[in-house]
């Protein structure tokens, strides 16, 4: 914000209507010095910029009430008339305080309440004592206790921002350096740096976890460096050195696969021999059931010839049984022809007696 202009009426120690204090008069020399006696008026001066923009005088001992000045002559009205640049716009605001004057006809006093309005360019003016002091806390990014701390030097206050809390001064300068923007990068780069920082230590357990899985020959070298790289890394509570973790995984597989070739010739000599042994197995097997067949055969042989003399005997009389058969047997022929030949000349008598019967 850059004062072009500021006038004063009937306010605080300054009777009348006072001339216009133009400091765009100074603007070539780029600064100039407001100096008097003690009660000259400079503090009024501030309290009336103060008070144009946030309806508040800069002194924290003052009220607005009181700013009609007391010696002001019927007739004048007390109010303040600022004039001022911000970002390349001209602005003015006009504001009085709530004050009695002489009333225009008749005795007595009445009561001028408090107002202002802005004026913006060619803008409709916003007015309302609230609305301007919102429209300027708005439009210069600062409220009136921050206006105080950096824009007056009023009584000392400027201290009040060199003494100010860190926070404090901080959102003051953020606010009159617009600097929000810088703040919310800030916060959105704290956000992903602990975003980054949450998956950096999400990677780290994932991988001292399948790290944890790999597994060396016991008591050999190579276990016992696993073991003191693994509980230096947990310790650390960070992967300090994954080149070093992966030399040694290399070194274990290798170890491994050393192992792993030795282990394969092995078994493959020791599958050989078993090949071998059940090749061996099959054909002790295979004579052993022949070795039984015999013994079966030789107990057999042996019960038949403890049985000779029996048998003999017995096929002796199988061949008289057969002799006989022999001799018989067509006698037994000839018995069943004439047998047949006797029951067909049964039937034949039957039916003639049948007939003769038939014809009596």
């Amino acid at each position: 914000m850059k004062p072009i202009k500021l006038i004063i009426s009937a306010f605080g120690p300054y009777a009348k209507t006072m001339p216009a204090i133009t400091f765009s008069d100074f603007e070539s020399d780029g600064l100039f010095l407001i100096s008097g006696e003690t009660g000259a008026g400079k503090t009024t001066i501030f309290d009336a910029i103060a008070f144009a923009l946030f309806g508040k005088t800069s002194g924290s001992h003052k009220d607005v009430k009181y700013l009609n000045s007391q010696y002001a002559e019927k007739g004048t009205d007390c109010f303040v008339d600022f004039y001022f640049s911000h970002q390349g716009r001209d602005y003015r605001i006009k504001r009085n305080p709530t004050y009695m004057r002489p009333k225009e006809r008749g005795e007595g006093f009445t009561e001028k309440k408090e107002n202002a309005i802005l004026f913006v360019g060619e803008d409709s003016p916003v007015e309302g004592t609230k609305n301007v002091s919102a429209a300027v806390s708005e439009l210069l990014n600062i409220d009136f206790n921050q206006f105080k701390q950096v824009a007056m030097i009023a009584q000392g206050e400027f201290w009040n921002l060199l003494n100010a809390k860190t926070d404090e001064r901080t959102g003051i300068l953020r606010n009159i350096f617009l600097t929000d923007g810088y703040k919310r990068m800030s916060d959105e780069l704290k956000i992903m740096q602990k975003e980054s920082g949450d998956r950096q230590e999400d990677l780290r357990k994932s991988i001292l976890q399948y790290f944890d899985g790999v597994k060396a020959e016991e008591n050999s070298q190579l276990s016992e460096e696993l073991a003191q790289a693994f509980q230096n890394h947990r310790d650390a509570k960070t992967l300090w050195d994954l080149e070093e973790l992966i030399s040694l995984i290399e070194r274990i597989i290798v170890s491994d696969q050393n192992a792993f070739g030795s282990g394969r010739e092995g078994l493959s000599a020791q599958e050989d021999k078993l090949k071998k042994i059940r090749a061996f197995i099959t054909a002790s097997e295979s004579n052993n059931a022949l070795f039984e067949e015999v013994k079966k055969h030789e107990r057999a042989l042996s019960r038949l010839e403890a049985r000779k003399e029996e048998i003999e005997s017995d096929r002796k009389r199988l061949d008289s049984c057969d002799k006989a058969v022999n001799k018989v047997k067509p006698l037994y022929i000839t018995y069943q022809e004439q047998a047949k030949n006797v029951k067909e000349l049964e039937r034949d008598i039957e039916g003639k007696r049948k007939d003769l019967v038939a014809t009596q």
